[in-house]
């Protein structure tokens, strides 16, 4: 038992780590508590905090030896357990992660954030059923959980509910406006439905088509003004152009996110259309008539070189679900993905070639001007014709050093067999 002095002392000293941690001096941090704990080893908070500290350098193994000790002290305090959880999911062993945060649920039944970390581990899981349960709790105690409504939304939307996944992400937005997470999904919940519906795989559902009626009305006007649309194909400085649309037109032209010094990332983008939207589809929502009258393009980038920023792009993210560690182990475990015919593919970068942005289901091309990436100045002068300007002056968003590959003989092969389509369409 510290005499109240001491105690005085050691809570001085425990917030003025909670600040440092805070003001973003993990290892510092660190340091300290570790030279604290020599002069208090029972304070479980000091542990706690070098646990925190350890998890956040990702030194996973020493932040659960510090919870572990927390806990031995004093074994009824939830937020041990939860941490020590949260080190073990971070570490990848989702069932020791569980087990911790379901002690952390026994100690605090109201524990919204353990309820909302076992959602996110059985969403990975693929236990959809129990993820949307976990969800649901952690709402139930916390109403305004942003995160557990979005994660809910992307579980309803994998599951198939689509009408109640966009309630999920509409009510994100009620508590976050212009959330861009939320709004995606919406948009993605959009993109499924109409694809679904095509193929006559689901039902109409009432709701949804009202929102994309509404959504039509407001993108035909805008469009019958500009009379130009752009589709675009990841790995082609596609974020540049939809940027400098967004700013020339602003709504439904543009990119979310990128260009907006406001309070709130500015939305300027269709939820009809979201990124990377095939022409077949946007044809659709756009209606025949007024997609033949429009002026649309896209950006076409050399097979060889696209493919290899497409690797380049996926070792940097690890998020396209391919084999990643040569390129050649890349390209193959993408041919497996581009198998059959495209439009029964999910609508993805790593599902997708270039050609399959822009052909019709029956392999007609729907875009009236292929600009190859590789030809700075005619893609300036079209884009100057729309008073769009500084194309080849503007910044990269999301560049990748895929010309630092030299792609070998036997790459090569693989890819001319790939792309052979897009090689025949884009002129290359």
């Amino acid at each position: 038992m510290l005499d109240s002095v001491t105690q005085e002392t050691l809570d001085n000293e425990i917030h003025r780590l909670c600040d440092l941690f805070s003001q973003g001096s993990i290892q510092e941090t660190l340091d300290q508590a570790t030279q604290l704990l020599k002069r208090f080893p029972e304070a479980t908070a000091l542990y706690i905090i070098a646990g925190d500290a350890n998890t956040k350098l990702k030194q996973f193994d020493s932040a659960i030896k510090n919870y572990k000790k927390a806990i031995n002290l004093n074994p009824d305090f939830a937020v041990s357990h939860f941490n020590l959880g949260v080190a073990f999911q971070d570490k990848g062993d989702f069932k020791a992660a569980l087990k911790s945060y379901r002690k952390a649920i026994k100690i605090k039944p109201e524990y919204a954030a353990a309820y909302l970390n076992m959602g996110l581990i059985f969403k990975k899981l693929g236990d959809l059923e129990t993820a949307i349960r976990s969800f649901r709790q952690a709402i139930k105690f916390k109403p305004d959980c942003v995160e557990s409504y979005l994660n809910m939304g992307d579980a309803l939307n994998k599951k198939g509910d689509l009408e109640t996944a966009i309630n999920n992400y509409k009510q994100v937005m009620k508590l976050k406006p212009e959330n861009l997470r939320a709004y995606d999904g919406i948009s993605f919940s959009i993109r499924y439905y109409t694809r679904a519906t095509h193929k006559g795989l689901i039902g109409k559902i009432d709701k949804i088509d009202e929102l994309i009626d509404s959504e039509k009305q407001k993108l035909r006007i805008l469009l019958k003004k500009h009379k130009v649309w752009f589709i675009d194909i990841p790995r082609t400085s596609s974020t540049v152009i939809k940027v400098l649309l967004g700013r020339t037109f602003g709504w439904p032209f543009g990119q979310n996110n990128f260009g907006s010094n406001d309070k709130y990332p500015k939305i300027t983008r269709s939820l009809l259309l979201p990124d990377h939207t095939p022409a077949f589809i946007a044809k659709k929502h756009i209606g025949d008539n007024l997609w033949d009258e429009l002026d649309t393009f896209t950006i076409v980038r050399n097979p060889y070189r696209w493919s290899s920023s497409l690797w380049y792009y996926t070792m940097k993210h690890n998020d396209l679900g391919l084999r990643i560690d040569t390129f050649d182990q890349f390209l193959g475990s993408l041919e497996e993905k581009l198998d059959g015919e495209f439009s029964n593919r999910e609508i993805h970068p790593s599902s997708y070639r270039q050609t399959d942005y822009l052909l019709s289901v029956k392999g007609k091309v729907l875009v009236k001007n292929l600009l190859q990436y590789e030809k700075n100045e005619k893609i300036d002068k079209f884009l100057t014709a729309y008073g769009i300007l500084d194309y080849s002056k503007s910044p990269i968003y999301v560049g990748t050093k895929s010309s630092d590959h030299n792609i070998n003989r036997c790459e090569k092969k693989k890819i001319d067999r790939i792309f052979e389509k897009d090689f025949e369409i884009l002129g290359y």
